[in-house]
C-alpha cells in the first residue's frame, strides 16, 4: 500500500508512461471488449494514412468504417434494418474535411486517451498477480463515478478498465468492465481492408448530401 500523496504521484506517472508507450507503433491495433462476443476494434496505419473501425455484437460484424486514400475516402458498411444483411456505401469527402483527416491520421490513435489520462488524478491501490502477470491497479474517483485501471507491469499498457457508479444509497456499483488489448503491426493486415463479407458491391455516392468527420470514429 502507498500513502495518498505518494500513491497519487506514483500512479499518475505510471499511467502517463503507459499512454506514452502506447504511441510508438507504425500500425496501431486496439480491441476493447465488454464480453467475449461484444467488442470494437480500431486499427490505424499512420504511414499509409488508413484507419478501420469495426463493431461486433454476439460475435457478428455490425458495422465497419474504412477511411482510406489519405483521409479522402470513407467506406461505410452496416446491417440493413429490414434484411439484416451487410450493405455498404463509399464516397469521397470534400477537400477541407479530407485534409483534416489526413492530419489526424498521422497522430497516434491513443493521443486522445493519453491526454485524458494525464488530466486525471490517480491513486495507487495495489499490485496484483493475474495469469502470471504483475498488474498495477490505479483508481480515479469523482463524486459519483470511480474508474479502476489495471496496468501490465511488463508492457506498461492498460489491460482492463472498470467503471463504478454510485447508487441511490451511495454504494458503488459496477457499471461496465472493459478488457483492452494493444498490438502493433509492421503493415495493416489485409482482412481489415477486405469487404468480401458484405456480399454485394459497394454503392458509390457521387453527390455528397452529408459529410461525416473522421474524428467521429476516433477511439474512446
Amino acid at each position: 500500500m502507498f500513502s495518498n500523496k505518494d500513491g497519487s504521484v506514483s500512479a499518475q506517472s505510471q499511467v502517463i508512461e503507459a499512454a506514452d508507450k502506447s504511441t510508438s507503433g507504425k500500425v496501431e491495433y486496439i480491441k476493447v471488449s465488454t464480453s467475449a462476443e461484444d467488442y470494437t476494434v480500431h486499427v490505424r496505419d499512420k504511414i499509409k494514412l488508413v484507419e478501420v473501425s469495426e463493431t461486433y455484437l454476439n460475435g457478428q460484424l455490425q458495422n465497419k468504417i474504412i477511411v482510406s486514400e489519405g483521409g479522402k475516402r470513407v467506406t461505410s458498411i452496416g446491417r440493413d434494418h429490414e434484411t439484416g444483411k451487410l450493405v455498404g456505401t463509399t464516397w469521397l469527402l470534400p477537400k477541407n474535411i479530407a485534409a483534416e483527416n489526413e492530419r489526424i491520421l498521422k497522430i497516434s490513435l491513443l493521443e486522445k486517451q493519453k491526454e485524458e489520462l494525464k488530466l486525471k488524478k490517480w491513486n495507487m491501490t495495489q499490485t496484483l498477480k493475474e495469469a502470471g502477470r504483475s498488474l498495477q491497479q490505479v483508481t480515479s474517483e469523482q463524486t459519483d463515478q470511480k474508474e479502476i485501471v489495471y496496468i501490465d507491469g511488463l508492457t506498461g499498457l492498460p489491460v482492463k478498465r472498470e467503471i463504478y457508479l454510485k447508487d441511490a444509497q451511495g454504494e458503488w456499483k459496477k457499471d461496465t468492465e472493459k478488457i483492452e488489448e494493444y498490438k502493433y503491426f509492421e503493415s495493416l493486415p489485409f482482412q481489415f481492408l477486405s469487404i468480401e463479407n458484405v456480399g454485394i458491391f459497394l454503392k458509390t455516392i457521387t453527390e455528397i448530401l452529408f459529410c461525416v468527420h473522421f474524428s467521429d470514429y476516433s477511439y474512446n
